[in-house]
Parts: structure tokens; C-alpha cells; sequence
């Protein structure tokens, strides 16, 4: 008696973020924590889209305003205060 596909409960939500700032990583992250959690009903498929190449890379020509970085760190009580 083999089974092939076990069903679940989950409902796969697909999602599509546009832009990489902090609001855009932020939120991506938000999302696959909540994939982790064993309770949740509800699972995240996130794809994060961003206009620009490469954003890590400095160009000469237009200093900073053209390319910015985003590092996105969350204490544990920064997260709690998202939940």
C-alpha cells in the first residue's frame, strides 16, 4: 500500500514582493519565519522581485543614491513586536 501524496491542511499562499528596501526585506522575512512556526495553517511561497542589478556594487558616477544596501537585523523583542 504506497502512498504518493500525504494531504495536508496548509493553505501555500504565493507571494510576490516588489522591491528590495526595507520594507520589501522586511516583509520577506516576516513571511518565512511564519513558515517555520509549527502551528501556522498557512504556508508562504515569497519571490522578491528588485529593478536594479546588483545593489552591493558602488558606482563612481552616482554615489549612493543609486545603489543602496539594506542590512535588516531584528532583536527578539523586534520580532515579537511584529507578530
Amino acid at each position: 500500500h504506497d502512498i504518493m501524496c500525504i494531504p495536508t491542511n496548509q493553505n501555500i499562499k504565493n507571494v510576490v514582493i516588489a522591491g528590495a528596501g526595507p520594507a520589501g526585506l522586511l516583509l520577506t522575512a516576516l513571511l518565512l519565519e511564519r513558515n517555520k512556526q509549527p502551528n501556522s495553517t498557512t504556508r508562504y511561497n515569497v519571490t522578491l522581485v528588485e529593478s536594479r542589478e546588483d545593489l552591493g556594487q558602488l558606482d563612481p558616477g552616482t554615489s549612493l543614491k543609486a545603489h543602496r544596501s539594506w542590512m535588516i537585523a531584528l532583536a527578539g523583542h523586534g520580532l515579537e513586536a511584529i507578530r
